[in-house]
């Protein structure tokens, strides 16, 4: 059974700021936004999820423009995003 409830998710941490692309899991975000300025230490995306299987628990990654042009790779996050 798939989730069709669109959930907005706000992402909150350090570095994340200027998002390029939000995922969870394999899937990419519906749409997203980042809340406040870019060079924030203290930013944070708003994301809205693409369907998923019901109860299922997903990792949920930001790739950011300083990750993609320092070519560093996905920081570790412990972030699960769980479909109702």
């Amino acid at each position: 059974m798939c989730s069709s409830d669109l959930t907005v998710v706000r992402i909150r941490g350090a570095n994340l700021g200027c998002p390029l692309a939000v995922s969870f899991g394999s899937k990419s975000a519906r749409s997203f936004a980042p809340l406040g300025p870019c060079a924030s230490a203290d930013a944070a995306v708003e994301a809205v999820t693409p369907a998923g299987p019901a109860r299922h628990k997903v990792p949920v990654t930001v790739l950011t423009w300083e990750s993609y042009f320092t070519e560093s790779e996905d920081a570790p996050s412990s972030a699960l995003f769980k479909y109702r």
